[in-house]
């Protein structure tokens, strides 16, 4: 999902929460209203993250001729990873409403938690795409290469570049990379971990 169509997902739940936002003013506190509202909210949600998931499927279906491997093991990961945080979002939600249990606005919170889940799940699954798809490159690359250019953002929570950053190495704890930096004449600072604390 690189480019446009990550760059579209943003605005696309501004919108949503504008019309939730809209729709929740004019439920002026009515439950059943309230509950339409986080129900159309969540929908929407629904929608993006099934062509976000069912995008990367059919890319990972259909993978470049060396990234075969990993795309099969990338699919049973993605699959799995998704089916069990379906059923992660619907029980912490119940769980999150018993704050209203028995209520009328129990409904409410677990409808709207569902949607704030959902929204966060596209974003999470963006994240984790646009990583492997900035850091692919590297990986075909020596370690020693990777370590003297740059920090992969999968391994640096830190980076908000959204891509990778030129990084000095630190001095890994590995014995052979430390002997292949030092051979290749890297500057190396001691003392401090590889990918960061």
């Amino acid at each position: 999902m690189c480019g446009s169509a990550s760059a579209q997902v943003p605005s696309e739940f501004a919108i949503i929460d504008a019309k939730l936002k809209t729709c929740l003013v004019k439920a002026d506190g009515v439950t059943p209203a309230i509950d339409n509202c986080n129900e159309q909210a969540k929908t929407s949600a629904d929608l993006i993250l099934n062509r976000i998931y069912g995008d990367w499927v059919e890319q990972l279906k259909h993978p470049a001729k060396d990234e075969v491997t990993d795309s099969t093991e990338i699919l049973k990961r993605l699959t799995a990873s998704e089916r069990a945080w379906i059923t992660y979002r619907n029980t912490s939600c119940n769980l999150e409403s018993i704050s209203m249990l028995a209520g009328t606005g129990e409904t409410n919170v677990y409808g709207h938690c569902l949607y704030v889940k959902t929204r966060q799940r596209v974003l999470d699954l963006q994240g984790i795409q646009g990583s492997r798809q900035n850091c692919s490159s590297y990986r075909r690359r020596s370690p020693v290469a990777v370590l003297q250019s740059t920090r992969c953002p999968l391994f640096d929570a830190r980076l908000k570049t959204g891509g990778c950053a030129p990084v000095t190495p630190a001095l890994p704890r590995q014995p052979f990379l430390k002997r292949a930096l030092r051979s290749q004449g890297a500057p190396v600072r001691r003392g401090v971990r590889l990918f960061g604390a």
